[in-house]
């Protein structure tokens, strides 16, 4: 099938904003999805790649247990630097991304912490979400770390798009996502949850991945894409 012609769509792509990859397996082989897009983020964390975290509250760190934090927690939420640009967008430097990789796997970072209840003296598990990872990549380099990693047998990646990417975010967050659409440079922001990378971009950078996801796809073996 041309490329023209393959879901999905150039009007759905731009139309959505975003592009989304996922990796399946059978149930007897679920982790290989799994280990598909661990190692694609893998390859992105150890870049040297620039990272945000939007939806970032400093409010929520101050209300946590430092003395609880792991040292590798407090070395990371030390790290954060504010947008001098965006007031809800934070940075961090690759080299942290790079030494604490397993806590950004997830694609957001979440801290537990032990709680105990005054009132019943019953302890609780209180999870705290301070924001969602992205990677800001060129579109060669996201490329190279998605076509580099290789796709087993029974492993099947598909692309699509999500109709919200927007979703939980606060209006401030959700309106610098949006923004990225209007992007006129061939910058690539990447977040990741689950088994599926996804994948924000300009209208012009979004069609030629778009383009080349699909021919990588069909060479690959992985034939299917779907529509929205």
């Amino acid at each position: 099938m041309p490329t023209s012609e393959a879901f999905p769509d150039v009007a759905d792509v731009e139309r959505f904003g975003n592009l989304l990859l996922s990796a399946w397996s059978p149930p007897s082989g679920k982790p290989l999805a799994e280990a598909w897009v661990e190692s694609v983020v893998a390859a992105l964390l150890k870049s040297h790649h620039n990272l945000v975290l939007l939806g970032h509250r400093p409010g929520k760190v101050k209300n946590l247990c430092k003395d609880e934090l792991s040292d590798e927690t407090r070395y990371l939420l030390d790290s954060f630097t504010q947008d001098p640009n965006f007031s809800s967008l934070y940075r961090f430097p690759p080299e942290a991304a790079r030494v604490l990789s397993p806590l950004l796997r997830s694609g957001d970072i979440h801290v537990r912490q032990r709680r105990t209840d005054e009132s019943t003296g019953l302890t609780r598990i209180d999870s705290s979400h301070l924001g969602r990872v992205l990677v800001l990549s060129s579109l060669a380099a996201t490329l190279q770390a998605i076509q580099n990693v290789d796709i087993d047998a029974s492993l099947q990646v598909t692309l699509s798009c999500l109709t919200n990417p927007y979703s939980g975010l606060r209006q401030p967050d959700s309106k610098w996502l949006r923004s990225i659409r209007n992007w006129s440079s061939a910058e690539v922001a990447i977040g990741w949850q689950d088994k599926s990378l996804q994948i924000l971009a300009g209208r012009d950078t979004l069609r030629q991945l778009r383009n080349n996801l699909l021919d990588w796809l069909s060479t690959s073996g992985n034939r299917e894409s779907f529509p929205i």
